[in-house]
């Protein structure tokens, strides 16, 4: 799971940038856009097409493709 220090620190965004991107506050601009598809390997067209529909669903294809746990992260935290 990535957090929002290290969403932001790997992005080149603040904390509170993050945070907003993450709750569908904002949506970022072109150039953190394509920060965050190479920086986390995301599908371009995945990510444009969820930018394409708002602030609220970036963040819904963020939480779901870079803030949530992967299966073996989420089986860690519970062993």
């Amino acid at each position: 799971m990535v957090t929002n220090d290290e969403f932001a620190r790997l992005t080149g965004c603040t904390y509170t940038m993050a945070s907003k991107l993450r709750n569908g506050a904002r949506k970022p601009s072109g150039s953190l856009l394509t920060r965050i598809i190479l920086v986390f390997q995301l599908d371009a067209q995945e990510a444009t097409e969820a930018y394409a529909g708002g602030a609220v669903m970036f963040g819904d294809y963020l939480t779901r493709t870079v803030f949530s746990p992967t299966p073996n992260e989420a089986m860690e935290d519970a062993g």
